[in-house]
């Protein structure tokens, strides 16, 4: 698909032709996801696919159990990739 040729189209679509030295700048009221929804699309697939945070850490503050079942105890250090889990294939 040609991503860039659609954002083109929406964007154009939403903000005709201006000229840049006499026109307002535009502001992020008008940059909404409503506005531009295929614009929004594509910035939060880029964010899966290269997260700002690759990976994390949490430490249990109690014992806990995590939605699989999983145990383990307080002070646990918790370790997850959001760079490999926005590339699981059973998820995407």
């Amino acid at each position: 698909p040609d991503v860039q040729g659609r954002l083109h189209v929406e964007i154009d679509k939403a903000f005709p032709r201006r000229r840049v030295s006499s026109d307002a700048p535009l502001t992020p009221e008008q940059l909404t996801a409503s506005q531009l929804p295929y614009l929004n699309g594509v910035l939060y697939e880029a964010l899966r696919l290269f997260p700002p945070v690759p990976e994390d850490s949490k430490f249990s503050v109690n014992d806990d159990v995590l939605p699989d079942g999983t145990k383990f105890p307080a002070s646990t250090r918790l370790v997850f990739f959001p760079y490999l889990m926005g590339r699981d294939p059973q998820r995407y």
